[in-house]
């Protein structure tokens, strides 16, 4: 299975897309040094939070520790900052769930208190993008840059009749245009 590394790496190209860069910054003091990392933005706090417990119940208080973990830093961020800092917390599972977790799992991530929550593990695929598809769920992630744009189109030549709506519309509004056009017509 791939490894965690792989997955950060993925993280920093594309959460730095959108302004989020790695904390140095230990997530829990005195913790083993990958059990949380966090990405950090004026506007939003990202933590990876690798799940070490197996079982329903231990998950769930793994879960809970990461979010009141990650609730603090959103607190004393927004502290600072006198304003809102959102919040997502990844999971990390090192294999993919048997069925019985996905129940577990969807309910964990659809509880949005405190901050937005989603599992991710690796699945088969030929790129880290395909191994980490999961990752895609989370909203601020940056996309991968679009191609530059082309040439701008060119406006067409309108024939008379559009063109004095146009300045009609100009003149009076839309509104104001369409009336006058329905009572031309008889319609109004």
């Amino acid at each position: 299975m791939q490894s965690v590394s792989e997955l950060t790496g993925l993280i920093d190209v594309y959460a730095g897309a959108v302004g989020l860069s790695r904390s140095s910054t230990p997530v829990v003091a005195g913790g083993e040094g990958d059990q949380g990392i966090r990405w950090d933005a004026p506007y939003a706090q990202l933590m990876l939070w690798r799940i070490q417990s197996t079982g329903r119940e231990r998950i769930r208080a793994e879960v809970e520790k990461a979010q009141e973990i990650l609730d603090a830093l959103l607190i004393a961020a927004e502290i600072l900052q006198s304003g809102v800092i959102h919040g997502y917390l990844l999971l990390f599972l090192e294999n993919e769930p048997d069925e019985d977790m996905h129940s577990l799992i969807r309910s964990l991530e659809l509880d949005t208190n405190v901050c937005r929550k989603s599992f991710i593990w690796p699945l088969e695929g030929d790129t880290p993008e395909a191994r980490w598809k999961r990752l895609w769920r989370t909203t601020v992630i940056g996309l991968p840059l679009s191609p530059p744009p082309g040439r701008m189109v060119e406006i067409p030549e309108l024939k008379e009749p559009c063109r004095e709506i146009w300045r009609e519309i100009s003149r009076s509004g839309s509104a104001n245009a369409a009336r006058k056009a329905l009572k031309e017509c008889g319609r109004w």
